[in-house]
């Protein structure tokens, strides 16, 4: 309850400054060390004890947070990509390496990659030849959408998609959900410091991570 009561204004409202920050412009320190909840928070503002923490503590660096939003989206950490580091992992890691990230399996999608390509040209040529607008952020995701559907369950369109080569409702839908849940992976939030909080979901990050799944 201390804790709730010394930090309601985290849970109020987001001030927009870095705990770094804060902590050099009020304490008048380059390092300080914070216990929130469970978790211990070293701000540095120096560049040389920055460098001393990252050649001393390099793995605890390379390792993937634990937060609420990573366990839920790998079912308990069960993907290679937010696991954090441990012996799980590095299994991960060696099949991962071998097996999917290569050259022989680059080279192998490398047809469907450039057929993607081809397509994402001849979308941008109809919308310049028809006027439209093109927002490059749409494109992008488009085209990486495109290209991780393509590879995994050789198609485009989950649904009949477009004459010009855009994405449909359902592929628009698909990418929505996508970076719904990437914004909201690491995301700041009390309850990965206090575990205990997670059932009230104070940001609404499990609500948002079910919605995008």
């Amino acid at each position: 309850m201390a804790y709730c009561g010394e930090h309601s204004g985290v849970l109020s409202k987001e001030t927009g400054i870095s705990v770094d920050t804060w902590a050099y412009e009020r304490m008048n320190t380059e390092i300080a060390c914070f216990r929130f909840g469970d978790v211990h928070v070293i701000p540095v503002t120096c560049p040389e004890i920055a460098r001393e923490f990252l050649k001393k503590q390099d793995a605890t660096f390379m390792s993937r947070p634990f937060t609420m939003g990573t366990e839920y989206t790998s079912c308990g950490f069960l993907s290679t990509t937010v696991a954090p580091s441990g012996d799980q992992w590095k299994k991960m890691k060696r099949v991962v390496a071998s097996a999917v990230i290569n050259p022989s399996r680059l080279r192998w999608l490398l047809d469907k990659r450039t057929e993607e390509a081809d397509n994402l040209v001849r979308y941008v040529h109809n919308q310049c030849i028809s006027g439209a607008i093109v927002d490059v952020r749409v494109v992008v995701r488009q085209y990486s959408g495109n290209v991780i559907r393509k590879m995994m369950f050789n198609k485009r369109y989950f649904g009949e998609g477009r004459k010009d080569g855009g994405a449909g409702i359902e592929e628009e839908e698909y990418n929505n959900a996508l970076f719904t849940v990437l914004y909201v992976l690491c995301t700041f939030c009390v309850s990965n410091y206090m575990p205990s909080l997670r059932r009230f979901d104070l940001k609404w990050t499990r609500e948002d991570l079910e919605r995008g799944n």
